[in-house]
């Protein structure tokens, strides 16, 4: 097969759901001139770049076309994550010369400066140097305060930063002083007071909550080695209250307008991946990553109560986004969550009478939910500009507004031109139950999470508001209304 012939076949495949494309890729055979891109440039405004080389190869947008997404396609499709993503880059080979090479070859990370993570100051003067002198007078230049300041204003793909801070730490402190560490808290956890779950595992008590093995010592080795920065922003839920939801949501609201594509982004990883817990994705399975060279604003998650946070997140004062739903949804959430695994465990499922005694009883993960709940509450109570409590059912009811406050305490406002664009809306339907639960990466991928990797179909089943009447009984939601005004009484908080 010619090249040419290659070109037409792929035109044929995607003439359908880009038609520009055919153009484009015409045009790319017949160019008659040499056009140059710096790819710090093609990154940092990649919009920008695509019209320019769309102008040197004849074949310029119209306006139609940048209004009817042709441009925004182009980028999605053509993403270093979506190309790498495709079978045909992962396991399929190209003939070059006298070799086959496998597709996996021509793609790793493609972030701009990730040169500051391998090169010494001294390596990185001896570079500069020689560019200096072999471009003198060309016209051509990499200035080295240009590289530095770009690789800090990119807003790259936190599941990419993420993951390569993880296993650049890996492959450093394999058999180090991190292992031992964990090692010697794991001893610790094991022997504190545990119960099961009700999802098949035990959760342990540790300063008066309960969790998984991996999720106490997750926060105990957080609580020694996070270092929590003033721009951070950190999701806080107790599980099942909407965190994924709420993960997309922030992440969609604070890369808006950068290079990041909230959209082909979601469609590319689970939201877990992009907001990561602190003590089941990033402090755990012996890593300690060295977080200080991702871009601000980090994003992190937790269900960790407020009282056993890492003392940089109050001392920092970052940003906290803690929702909280009704307890009787929490619990028949908690309760199908729990069985799934139990079911896969080939357990029988919890009745719901059992699992209901002990969510009363505090014994559910990272409960008693009440105290979770509380503990955020009075810290929202004393920090109100740090700490944002957003009620569930209030986000269900009223999406748009309630985004339009996160933005706000996010300090990223939306404009009215951005509300008259449908930006607003379009990240409220981005991030909706519907929408993230059908894209293909959620109904087939996974995610890690402590010692295990999880079907992201887990993080969504219903999300509604009320589910709790197909279940519980007048008695059973009496309990919990009596526990509920009973716990919260005089707090202010009510359901």
């Amino acid at each position: 097969m010619t090249i040419d012939d290659k070109l037409e076949l792929w035109v044929v495949i995607d003439i359908r759901k880009y038609k520009r494309v055919t153009t484009m890729t015409g045009c790319i055979g017949n160019m008659g001139a040499l056009g140059k891109a710096k790819v710090g440039e093609l990154l940092q405004d990649t919009v920008g770049q695509l019209k320019r080389l769309a102008e040197f190869l004849g074949c310029p947008f119209s306006e139609d076309e940048e209004k009817d997404g042709v441009i925004d396609g182009i980028m999605r499709m053509c993403a270093i994550e979506c190309l790498s993503n495709l079978k045909v880059n992962r396991s399929c080979t190209t003939d070059l010369g006298h070799w086959t090479v496998d597709n996996s070859t021509f793609f790793r990370r493609g972030v701009v400066g990730n040169w500051l993570n391998h090169l010494t100051p001294e390596m990185a003067d001896r570079l500069q140097k020689m560019t200096e002198e072999k471009f003198a007078g060309s016209g051509l230049m990499f200035q080295g305060a240009y590289l530095i300041s770009l690789s800090g204003l990119i807003t790259f793909s936190m599941a990419d930063a993420y993951r390569s801070q993880l296993e650049e730490e890996e492959e450093e402190e394999e058999e180090g002083v991190h292992h031992r560490t964990y090692q010697h808290y794991t001893q610790l956890v094991s022997a504190l007071p545990s119960v099961d779950s009700g999802n098949g595992k035990p959760i342990f008590c540790y300063e008066g909550w309960y969790g998984l093995l991996s999720g106490i010592i997750g926060t105990i080795v957080a609580q020694k080695y996070f270092k929590a920065l003033p721009t951070d922003v950190l999701v806080a839920t107790i599980p099942k209250s909407g965190t994924t939801w709420m993960k997309a949501l922030v992440f969609s609201t604070v890369n808006r307008g950068s290079c990041v594509d909230s959209r082909h982004a979601l469609e590319s990883y689970n939201p877990h991946e992009y907001v990561p817990f602190l003590e089941h994705q990033i402090y755990t399975n012996n890593r300690v990553p060295d977080l200080s060279k991702l871009p601000p604003p980090r994003l992190f998650a937790t269900h960790i109560p407020f009282q056993s946070l890492p003392a940089s997140v109050t001392e920092s004062g970052c940003r906290v986004v803690y929702v909280y739903r009704s307890p009787k949804d929490n619990f028949i959430s908690l309760w199908h969550y729990n069985n799934r695994f139990r079911t896969k465990a080939n357990l029988e499922p919890w009745t719901l009478e059992k699992a209901l005694d002990n969510f009363c009883k505090g014994l559910s993960l990272f409960g008693p939910y009440w105290d979770h709940v509380l503990s955020y509450w009075k810290a929202h109570l004393e920090r109100p500009n740090k700490i944002l409590f957003v009620k569930y059912e209030e986000l269900q009811q009223d999406t748009v507004a309630q985004l339009k406050r996160l933005a706000e305490f996010l300090g990223r406002p939306f404009s009215e031109d951005e509300e008259k664009e449908g930006v607003i809306d379009g990240i409220v339907r981005l991030c909706s139950m519907e929408s993230l639960s059908n894209l293909e990466v959620n109904r087939s991928g996974t995610t890690e999470m402590g010692y295990w990797m999880l079907d992201n179909t887990l993080f969504f089943r219903r999300g509604v508001v009320g589910d709790w009447l197909n279940h519980l009984t007048p008695e059973m939601a009496d309990r919990l209304d009596e526990m509920t005004k009973e716990k919260f009484a005089g707090s202010g908080l009510m359901f």
